[in-house]
Order: structure tokens, then sequence, then C-alpha cells
């Protein structure tokens, strides 16, 4: 079942254009695999390396992989909600908004800020709410 869901959201990312080439691709892949594996993503890692590029690489390729990574999160969420994925896609759809601010994408990066409040209230933690008010 997890496959299925994983292969209806690549492709319903690849047919919304989200994914940006092979290394989109290979990212979910790489996911799937670790959710096989019985493990997940170090979102902790994923956030801070994501808090460093926004400045350092604040790059359209970026943006791709920020999407990429709150996909999965969405996936990982619909199967079985946790905190602690609450709080890293809280933190991830704030400096996704960062990211879409900078592109001059000013109403999309408002509805990513006002998004992440949600996520970030579920998470419980009241350092993220903080975080992304």
């Amino acid at each position: 079942m997890r496959r299925r869901a994983l292969l209806a959201t690549i492709g319903a990312a690849a047919s919304l254009g989200t994914l940006s080439g092979p290394h989109a691709l290979a990212d979910m892949v790489r996911h799937g695999l670790l959710d096989a594996a019985g493990t997940t993503e170090d979102w902790d890692a994923v956030i801070a390396d994501a808090t460093r590029r926004l400045v350092s690489d604040p790059s359209p390729q970026f943006g791709a992989a920020m999407l990429t990574n709150l996909m999965i999160l969405r996936q990982q969420l619909t199967e079985r909600p946790d905190r602690d994925a609450f709080r890293a896609a809280a933190k991830l759809g704030q400096i996704y908004g960062l990211w879409l601010g900078n592109q001059d994408q000013l109403s999309g990066a408002h509805h990513w800020y006002r998004s992440a409040g949600v996520p970030a209230e579920r998470s419980g933690d009241i350092d993220t709410q903080v975080w992304v008010s």
C-alpha cells in the first residue's frame, strides 16, 4: 500500500511539474527506501541544511528540493501522523515561504507562512510555533 502511495505521489508531482528532473525523483525513491528499512529522514538535519542553503543557494533547484521534501512529509503525515514530522513540516514550510518571497512570489509566500502555523500547532512544540509566527 505504501508503494502505491509513493507512486501516486510521484505521479502527481510529475504531472504538476514539481519534480525537477531526475534528482527529485531520486530523492523520493531514497525516502521510499528509508521507509522500507523502517526509518525516516533526519528532518532536523534537513532543516539545518535548508536554513543554510536558503542564504547560500536560493536557486530554483533549492525550491524544487524543498517542495520534494514537503511532499514526502505530507505522505508521511498521511500514513502515520507524528509530532516530529508536523514540526519538520512547519519549519520547512516556513523556509519554503521565505524562498518564495525571495523569488518575488509574495502571495504564495504569505500562504506558506500562514499554513506553516497549522502543523506547528499540531506538533505541540512551542518553540516551533514561535519560530513560524
